[in-house]
C-alpha cells in the first residue's frame, strides 16, 4: 500500500477538505498500472481524515519499472501557505496494508517537476522471543488505532507520546482515532508541549515499545529525473483528458514551468519477484545439546569391558617387567 501525504497535511475534516477544491479526483491526476492498463477509481483510494492523504491499495506486483504502478499528482503549489509551507510536494510511505502508515515520520519525499522511481525489495524479519531475544507479537502493548492495525515501533512510541502529552498538557498535537474527542494543541502551551518532546527524545517518558517478533518491510533504491520534458509537455493535456469541469488551471497545460512546479511523477515497481528471509535462530537449542550429549555418551560408550581389561592386562605387564628389572640388579653372579 502507498500512503500520499501533503509536504505540509492539512488537519482538516473530509467534508472540509473535499470544500477547498482537493478532492481525491483532483489531487490523484493519473495513477494506473501500466503492464496491465487497470486505472484506478475513487474505490480504490481512501482519504485519511487526520491528515488529509490519499491511501492507493493494491494486490497487483509488477518486476520492471515499466510495469509498476504510476501516480501522477497535482499539488496546487499556487495554493500553499508561504508561513506553513517549508517545502512544495508530497510525502509518501510505503507499507504493508495492514500496518498504519506514518509518511510524516518515514515517508519519501516526492518533489514537483522530477519523476522518481522508487524500487522495492520485500525483507520479512522473524525474531526470537524472550529468552533467547526481546521482541512481541503486539498483545499487551497500546499503540495506535490498535483495534485496526498491526503493532509497530513507531505506531507504539507515537501512542505513548500522545498519551504523555494529554496526562501533561491536556492535548495531543496529531489527532487519531484513539484521541478524536481530545483537545487539538495550540502555540498556548507550546512550552508544555516542548518539555514533553525533550522528555521523549531522552527516553524519559518511559516508552518500552520493543521490536515485534514478525514484521514485513520494504528496502527502496530511489532516483529521478527531471519531468516533463519540453516536447513532451504538449502531450500532457492530451494524455491526462482533462475537461473545463475538473477545476484545473489550463494554464498548467501551456507553461513547462507551471507545469513542473505543480506536478509530481512517482513511479513504483518490484525489483524482482522475490523477497528477503532475515531470521533469527537458537544457537544452542534443545536438540543441539540433545546431539552434543548423544556424541559424548558413545565416545565413553566406546571404552568397552575388553578395553577396560587389556588396559588393566598392560599395566600389570609393566609392573612385572618393572620388578623384574629390579630383582635383577640385585643378583650377584660367581666367576668360576
Amino acid at each position: 500500500m502507498a500512503t500520499v501525504l501533503p509536504s505540509t497535511p492539512l488537519e482538516l475534516p473530509v467534508a472540509k477538505f473535499q470544500k477547498l477544491g482537493k478532492s481525491l479526483k483532483l489531487y490523484l491526476v493519473k495513477s494506473f498500472y501500466r503492464a496491465l492498463r487497470v486505472k484506478y477509481t475513487l474505490r480504490n483510494l481512501r482519504l485519511r481524515s487526520p491528515l488529509a492523504c490519499v491511501c492507493v491499495r493494491s494486490t497487483r506486483v509488477a518486476s520492471s519499472i515499466k510495469g509498476g504502478l504510476h501516480l501522477t499528482l497535482f499539488i496546487e503549489n499556487p495554493e500553499y501557505v508561504g508561513l506553513l509551507t517549508e517545502e512544495s510536494g508530497v510525502r509518501m510511505a510505503i507499507h504493508p496494508r495492514n500496518s498504519f502508515p506514518f509518511p510524516e515520520d518515514i515517508g519519501i519525499s516526492l518533489a514537483p517537476g522530477f519523476v522518481t522511481s522508487i524500487g522495492l525489495r520485500q525483507v520479512e524479519l522473524k525474531r526470537l522471543p524472550y529468552p533467547h531475544g526481546e521482541c512481541t507479537d503486539g498483545k499487551g502493548f497500546d499503540h495506535v488505532q490498535g483495534e485496526n492495525y498491526i503493532y509497530s515501533v513507531i505506531s507504539c512510541q507515537k501512542k505513548c507520546f500522545l498519551k504523555n502529552l494529554n496526562k501533561s498538557c491536556g492535548c495531543v498535537n496529531d489527532i487519531y482515532k484513539d484521541f478524536q474527542n481530545t483537545a487539538k494543541c495550540s502555540h498556548n502551551n507550546s512550552k508544555c508541549q516542548q518539555s514533553v518532546q525533550r522528555r521523549f527524545h531522552n527516553n524519559g517518558l518511559e516508552c518500552h515499545c520493543p521490536v515485534p517478533c514478525h514484521e514485513f518491510m520494504y528496502n527502496t533504491k530511489i532516483s529521478s529525473a527531471v519531468w516533463p520534458s519540453e516536447m513532451y509537455q504538449y502531450h500532457l493535456h492530451q494524455e491526462f483528458n482533462v475537461t473545463d469541469n475538473d477545476n484545473i488551471n489550463v494554464n498548467l497545460w501551456k507553461d513547462i514551468a507551471v507545469t513542473r512546479k505543480n506536478l509530481v511523477r512517482v513511479k513504483i515497481y518490484f525489483e524482482e519477484l522475490n523477497y528477503q528471509l532475515v531470521e533469527q535462530i537458537k544457537t544452542y537449542s534443545l536438540a543441539t545439546m540433545l546431539s552434543a550429549f548423544g556424541g559424548l555418551l558413545g565416545l565413553f560408550l566406546g571404552f568397552s569391558l575388553i578395553t577396560v581389561f587389556e588396559v588393566f592386562v598392560l599395566v600389570v605387564n609393566i609392573v612385572e617387567i618393572a620388578v623384574m628389572k629390579l630383582l635383577d640388579k640385585g643378583t650377584i653372579y660367581r666367576v668360576m
